[in-house]
């Protein structure tokens, strides 16, 4: 059993021969995210110490089937939750009392509306039928605000913010999908040097062996940053481009576990001479999602297909959906 259950349940023990309750459980302790957010929980809900354990054991087996061998975003395909986190910290933060702020959230609900249409017409040529419920404005629970003490633009926590504000299973409920996505938006200036990224499931491991909060996946978007004295701004192919990393999908611009360096090395003199660069290669500034061409390659390794003439003639990885079945 992972050892957040153990060390959950050694507490409830400790706690039982002490005569305490649930409530003097100092949700910090544990070095384990699971076990403060599970603790914190337990905690608020003034459990009795001797139900602890059970409850502990029963929510923590809840979340854990609320997910795929592939995580909280599996399979590119059905409903697909996008949860998303306008994320404040000590480093840039959001304030949607100022206009300028204001408008900024329209354009990232603009560039998202156009990245999911992108990838729903996508996934449609292979036979899938995708639908993204993203619109905040449309519903107000799909969003949320959080604000940190510490740097966003390069936070390593949002695993366990994600988790505080929403699980992934309590989503699904929700929702009636299949697939969950936290998108956390960063209102970063152009003095950020940290780009956007994601953070995905790692194939190799297995539900019997990972905690719940590993099994969630994240993009996050710095809207605004600067690579190399060059500034780049946050558009619709960045937000198509980092979700498709949770669906599987590798960067083709450099060599990884799944691409080869050759490939990345054609993969450079072919968009040298492209007019319209792969999704997964690179944006270009200015230009949108609908502007860049999603290959065999990205829909293979997203699921939406079991062959691809490029993977045998490069000796690419094998695809996270195909090694799992």
């Amino acid at each position: 059993m992972k050892k957040i259950v153990l060390w959950l349940l050694t507490t409830a023990l400790l706690l039982c021969c002490a005569g305490c309750t649930s409530g003097s459980v100092d949700p910090s302790e544990p070095e384990n995210a699971d076990g403060r957010l599970i603790a914190q929980q337990i905690s608020e809900g003034a459990v009795p110490a001797r139900e602890l354990a059970q409850t502990v054991l029963t929510e923590y087996l809840k979340e854990r089937e609320a997910y795929s061998p592939l995580g909280n975003a599996g399979e590119l395909d059905g409903r697909i939750v996008i949860f998303t986190v306008f994320a404040s910290g000590t480093d840039y933060s959001w304030d949607f009392s100022k206009q300028e702020d204001a408008d900024q959230k329209k354009k990232c609900l603009k560039d998202l509306s156009e990245a999911a249409a992108y990838l729903t017409g996508q996934a449609a040529k292979y036979g899938r039928d995708v639908e993204f419920l993203y619109d905040w404005e449309e519903d107000p629970g799909l969003a949320a605000e959080y604000s940190a003490g510490h740097p966003m633009a390069s936070a390593a926590s949002t695993r366990e913010i994600a988790y505080e504000l929403a699980s992934a299973r309590q989503l699904k409920e929700t929702y009636g999908a299949g697939q969950v996505i936290y998108l956390f938006i960063v209102n970063s200036g152009p003095d950020n040097t940290k780009h956007s990224h994601a953070n995905s499931y790692d194939p190799q491991k297995t539900g019997e062996n990972a905690s719940f909060m590993d099994l969630i996946e994240y993009a996050k978007i710095n809207l605004h940053s600067d690579y190399e004295g060059e500034r780049w701004d946050a558009q619709s192919s960045t937000y198509a481009h980092e979700i498709l990393h949770l669906f599987g999908v590798p960067d083709l611009y450099k060599a990884g576990p799944l691409i080869t360096q050759e490939y990345a090395d054609h993969m450079d003199a072919v968009m040298s001479t492209a007019y319209y660069p792969d999704i997964m290669y690179g944006g270009v500034p200015g230009w949108s999602a609908w502007d860049h061409v999603f290959s065999d390659v990205d829909a293979y390794y997203a699921g939406l297909t079991d062959t691809c003439e490029d993977v045998e003639a490069y000796g690419l990885g094998k695809s996270q959906h195909i090694a799992d079945q």
